[in-house]
């Protein structure tokens, strides 16, 4: 499949919608740091009528100004080139979007190099109906109040159209599974980072912080993969002032404490020191300092330790720890519970 990196809105010289278009997508690319990584460009531009005199730039209607300026949008600086004077924008597109069957026509009538690019909007989205059309333009006056309806109808379609275009980039994703935590402004928590790969207890020494942490599975395999000694390297490492010889002393303590009491026929529960140095102590540690999780297992009761630190987290990744290299960089995007390779991204 061909990447969709660079994609051209086009209407007519009647509608100019172009740049309404082009600053509410550009916005969610930019919100987006897969789309920001792949490099996404989107550019507008406008077919005039046969016949009409050609101008070099449009600019955004005044009333279309105010509509997005009250939706946080500025398009000001936008300037939309005539297709006829820069025929050559259509041959840098990988997909041109026009909002209707009317610049489809044109564009078909003016270049044959845009005829297998052209996608009416809806239909790109995958939400095109037979006999209706949500962007329908025809009959209304180009008063504020369109425009913040237009506005408000097209950004029904953005999940749509970063999900098509994301679509197009799979020769850079790695693995695929099941996101959870996904959290972010449009729908989904995406983390960029290296990647700490561990396939045993020892690999969790050459953790880095802040890291994405690669893992077959967390929890008892794991746990029982990391003796003390590993446990207080790794514990060490990430806790600023953690005494191991004072927390023993202190169990030692607890049980005499316990040993004591039930000779006198009570009870007094041990405590437990909150950094003894065992597997699931330093396990939980690394979690606390990861950026992500990618977990080639399916989901597992130990694996919701994560949950109270809110880290975005992968589950079911089939060869996750085997695909992904230690200190790759990648991305995570947790709503399509997709990896993929950052340098790829730029690449495509």
């Amino acid at each position: 499949m061909k990447a969709i990196k660079r994609i051209l809105f086009v209407c007519s010289d009647i509608h100019l919608l172009n740049p309404l278009f082009q600053v509410i997508l550009n916005q969610a690319v930019e919100a987006d740091p897969i789309l920001s990584v792949a490099e996404i460009s989107v550019e507008s531009a406008v077919i005039s009528w046969p016949g009409a005199e050609s101008v070099a730039n449009y600019l955004p209607a005044p009333e279309m100004e105010s509509a997005l300026g009250e939706m946080g949008f500025s398009c000001k600086t936008n300037r939309s080139r005539e297709i006829k004077l820069h025929p050559e924008i259509l041959l840098w597109a990988d997909s041109i979007l026009v909002p209707g069957l009317m610049e489809e026509d044109m564009l078909c009538a003016f270049s044959h190099d845009a005829w297998s690019k052209i996608v009416q909007i809806e239909s790109f989205c995958g939400k095109h109906e037979a006999g209706k059309q949500l962007l329908s333009y025809d009959s209304l006056p180009k008063t504020k109040d369109y425009y913040s309806s237009m506005a408000a109808k097209f950004k029904e379609l953005i999940p749509y159209l970063i999900g098509r275009i994301k679509d197009s980039l799979t020769n850079a994703l790695i693995v695929k599974g099941i996101g959870m935590n996904k959290k972010t402004a449009w729908g989904s928590a995406i983390v960029i980072g290296r990647a700490s790969v561990v396939r045993r207890g020892y690999d969790l020494e050459n953790f880095v912080k802040e890291n994405i942490l690669v893992v077959d599975r967390l929890g008892a395999v794991l746990k029982g993969d990391i003796d003390t000694d590993l446990a207080v390297s790794v514990i060490k490492k990430f806790v600023e002032t953690p005494d191991f010889y004072e927390d023993k002393v202190l169990e030692i303590k607890d049980k005499l404490q316990h040993f004591e009491a039930m000779m006198k026929g009570g009870t007094v529960a041990p405590k437990r020191p909150r950094f003894f140095p065992d597997g699931e102590n330093a396990i939980e540690i690394i979690v606390r300092n990861a950026k992500g999780i990618i977990c080639s297992r399916g989901y597992h009761v130990n694996e919701v330790m994560n949950s109270p630190y809110h880290i975005p987290y992968i589950s079911s990744c089939v060869g996750a720890t085997q695909q992904i290299k230690d200190n790759q960089l990648i991305v995570m995007d947790t709503s399509r519970g997709e990896v993929y390779d950052a340098s790829l991204l730029r690449q495509l």
